[in-house]
């Protein structure tokens, strides 16, 4: 019977490669891995194939991916992957001959851009469907829910272990996330004419505590000649965390004497980038991403906070709208209405917002800390219905509460090729001014002073062992000295943790 073929990620192929060009022998490599040295060197003379497939390729495909594919399917991958978490994300509907079509459009797109002519082909067939939905997680697209729930499930445990190992209060523990706000889209049969341009658009991107009484100062981004999207990059995000989220959390855990640390908890969005927790910040702030497809279920943003925030936006501007004298007046006040106006009413809404909605939207990812769990619906029906009574007050007659909340929960239109395009060239120019890991982000490791304690006592008590029992007693003395020795660099660090 013929042995079973060892299976090599992309992931291992790197680690393969960065080891050899750190000057480790092959035979090293080879036989630390279990692997023959025929195989290191077919991998070694595949080196710069294997790393352009990795850049090519998302972060969590990267580690499933076995061998090297055409650089224009791997690219067309990427950006159907983040296509179909965008349509997941807005509970569109998905089939395999919607996803195929989808894959085609990109690919024939992508080879048109090529400046080389390339023969590579692509047929979108049913067994490229069956690996990529493997690839991208997609277990079945009729049972996209369950797969979603189980995934969900299984990060709930995962956040528990790291909240428990970490000692996280809810006061440390945050969650950001991106929104569009159209700020000049108004409630249908409303007889103010509004703009749903993609000019009249802007990314804010807000978080805030589990416990509700830390918001985070947002972060607000509109078109511009080098963002002409206004999307959160790479780029703008990093900065963020580094002069933003960092200093504001070691100055709230300054003001409550708590220990400066954080646990950030993020989505797979293109412009989050994967090397945060490599990142030299002021404190110590540990990552966690949501499994593929579950942000609709699980993330703490998404469940209700950003329709508040658009909903006491929408009942300042109606608000403003109904001190007007007459139509006339009203019509020109929104005429007038610009960026400016949006950005004040932005930031006075996203203050508006209670603690105890921010920290019920944690209902379903850290239960127990919530204190009421209907906080947020009620204050979105409160707000929403105000909003109503004032549309009324602008003479839109026919606006009712569905119109307003149709209007809260339209995330825009979906991403276009173009703008999938545009997303992945960010990624790759990012990519090439910041080296990042290929492996997952892991908890940074801390030995405090109960561990070292802990260990010192079982050591000596085993030393005491074997000199109880030990009938030469030149040897047993020995051993525990030599050990005794060797441990002294622990002991010294309990020594210099304690009072003078």
């Amino acid at each position: 019977m013929s042995s079973k073929r060892k299976v090599i990620s992309l992931e291992l192929k790197m680690q393969i490669i960065r080891r050899v060009e750190a000057g480790e022998r092959k035979s090293h490599v080879a036989q630390s891995l279990g692997l023959a040295q025929s195989t290191i060197k077919t991998i070694l003379n595949q080196a710069e194939k294997v790393k352009d497939s990795v850049q090519n390729c998302s972060g969590h495909t990267a580690y499933k991916l076995t061998r090297t594919r055409g650089s224009i399917i791997e690219k067309m991958e990427k950006m159907l992957g983040v296509w179909v978490d965008d349509m997941t994300q807005r509970n569109a509907p998905l089939t395999q001959t919607v996803i195929q079509r989808k894959a085609l459009t990109l690919f024939h797109q992508l080879k048109e851009q090529e400046s080389e002519k390339t023969s590579e082909t692509f047929v979108a067939s049913r067994g490229w469907f069956e690996k990529f939905k493997k690839r991208a997680t997609i277990h079945s697209l009729r049972r996209t829910d369950e797969a979603a729930s189980a995934g969900a499930m299984k990060f709930v445990a995962d956040l528990q272990e790291v909240i428990e190992r970490g000692r996280y209060p809810p006061n440390l523990v945050f969650n950001v996330d991106e929104s569009v706000i159209y700020w000049k889209r108004l409630p249908s049969k409303t007889v103010i004419p509004h703009c749903a341009s993609r000019k009249k658009r802007l990314t804010l991107m807000m978080g805030a505590n589990a416990s509700g009484d830390m918001k985070l100062k947002p972060l607000l981004v509109y078109h511009a000649e080098t963002n002409r999207r206004a999307w959160v990059t790479i780029d703008l995000f990093t900065d963020w965390f580094l002069n933003q989220f960092c200093p504001s959390v070691q100055r709230y855990c300054a003001q409550r004497n708590l220990e400066p640390k954080a646990l950030l908890i993020l989505d797979n969005a293109p412009g989050h980038p994967s090397n945060l927790g490599s990142l030299q910040t002021c404190i110590p702030v540990e990552v966690m991403f949501l499994p593929p497809n579950t942000t609709s279920i699980l993330q703490p943003m998404d469940q209700g906070v950003k329709a508040a925030l658009k909903a006491n936006y929408l009942k300042r501007a109606f608000t403003q709208m109904s001190q007007a004298k007459d139509n006339e007046a009203i019509a020109e006040f929104w005429k007038n209405y610009d960026i400016t106006d949006a950005i004040t009413n932005i930031k006075a809404a996203w203050n508006e917002l209670k603690y105890e909605c921010l920290n019920s939207v944690w209902r379903e990812v850290w239960f127990n800390i919530v204190m009421n769990c209907e906080a947020i619906d009620n204050e979105i029906t409160a707000v929403c219905t105000d909003v109503v009574v004032l549309a009324l007050a602008t003479g839109s007659n026919e606006v009712d509460l569905a119109n307003v909340l149709d209007l809260l929960k339209s995330q825009g239109e979906t991403l276009t090729n173009d703008e999938l395009l545009e997303l992945m060239e960010q990624q790759v120019i990012s990519s090439e001014n910041d080296e990042r890991p290929l492996v997952p982000i892991r908890p940074k490791k801390e030995l405090t002073a109960t561990i070292v304690t802990s260990c010192l006592n079982e050591v000596r008590h085993a030393l005491e062992i074997l000199s109880e029992n030990d009938p030469d007693f030149a040897r047993s003395c020995g051993v525990k000295r030599t050990v005794l020795e060797a441990l002294n660099c622990y002991s010294a660090m309990i020594y210099n943790k304690k009072p003078r």
